[in-house]
């Protein structure tokens, strides 16, 4: 069975970026033959944009050519009661008992609930003791692994609550080959556990498009064929580009130039949140902090620039002093690798400024 798999899109209203990446997942879907699209929770940002998306979203999801599997996420838990149609191809598991099977799969859900790590563990075990074993198991889940380090913006602004958190170790002696899960916004991340009779795949696809600024890069979804492992895919849609500029004072090199190669560079979808830092010698290089800031303010006119991070410093006081052209001379002299040399340097200079604040 081959599945196009996401979450976490959090629409708001048509006509934006993440309705905008919402149907070019459905067009990726077609071109890729899909029989079902699986979207793990938060396709809606709250409730009440699901009543607001709703005729739209029948309109969307008619003759795709594939189903359309969805579970509940904490930010849309009462979105589907049973009254809620949104189209013939739409599949929503609202409940433990509710399933989406074919001939080579079984597709289960844990939709959202508030509950806590110890309350889960016999939900999951209820659901795989019902599963068929010869068939591909697979979990639809919306939640938090704790196996590995998050951090709460890791899951857009949620705060510091705990939401439905469970353990690899929890599917070690259960039935499921994939836990298509939600809720982890900032990228793709798949991570292998040991289960009985071979190894099983919890996938986060990230959000499909930048929710937050903190969702920075190209981002993707989960294209899957059951029986093999999860496959990263990009997607054409809206994101953040966090483009890091470090200054070198020892480099000949322009730093306005430096800026816009790597802002020139950037994908045209982007919004940049751009941020330079590091070290200027005015006198070498002919440019003062003001200047320089200057001209990253006319470069934001002219470019998707989002966000900037002014954070160079004006060194050319230290850099011009006797005393640092001395212990450069013999740094340099000295039998460090590059890398030493760059870390010793640094430590110098910080030593300086503080002797001068």
């Amino acid at each position: 069975m081959k599945l196009l798999h996401t979450a976490d899109i959090h629409l708001r209203e048509e006509n934006e970026e993440r309705w905008d990446a919402l149907c070019g997942i459905i067009e990726l879907g077609k071109k890729e033959s899909i029989e079902a699209m699986i979207i793990s929770g938060d396709l809606f940002d709250a409730d009440i944009d699901a009543l607001k998306l709703k005729g739209a979203m029948r309109e969307l999801f008619t003759n795709v050519g594939y189903d359309i599997i969805i579970i509940p996420g904490n930010h849309d838990a009462k979105s589907y009661d049973d009254r809620a149609f949104f189209g013939a191809s739409v599949k929503v598991l609202r409940s433990l008992e509710d399933r989406y099977e074919t001939d080579d799969a079984v597709i289960s859900g844990l939709p959202f609930k508030n509950i806590k790590e110890q309350e889960i563990y016999p939900i999951l075990r209820n659901i795989s003791d019902n599963l068929n074993g010869t068939k591909s198991n697979i979990l639809m889940y919306h939640g938090e692994l704790l196996d590995s380090y998050y951090s709460a913006h890791d899951f857009g602004n949620e705060g510091g609550s705990r939401y439905m958190p469970v353990r690899l170790d929890f599917f070690a002696e259960l039935q499921f080959d994939y836990i298509l899960a939600g809720h982890f916004h900032t990228n793709f991340s798949t991570i292998e556990f040991g289960k009985s009779g071979g190894t099983g795949y919890f996938v986060f696809p990230g959000s499909p498009v930048s929710v937050t600024k903190r969702e920075t890069g190209k981002r993707k979804v989960n294209l899957l064929k059951t029986g093999g492992p999860p496959r990263e895919l990009f997607i054409d849609s809206f994101f953040y580009e966090a483009i890091n500029i470090k200054l070198d004072p020892f480099i000949e090199m322009d730093p306005v130039a430096a800026v816009k190669r790597r802002v020139d560079a950037a994908d045209r979808k982007a919004e940049i949140i751009l941020t330079v830092e590091g070290y200027l010698n005015s006198i070498k290089h002919g440019i003062d902090e003001t200047k320089l800031n200057e001209e990253l303010e006319l470069l934001r006119q002219n470019n998707n620039i989002e966000e900037i991070n002014f954070k160079a410093v004006d060194l050319s006081r230290i850099l011009e002093d006797d005393i640092f052209k001395a212990f450069d001379a013999k740094l340099k002299a000295a039998n460090f690798s590059s890398h030493e040399k760059t870390a010793v340097k640094e430590y110098f200079l910080k030593a300086m400024m503080e002797s001068l604040s």
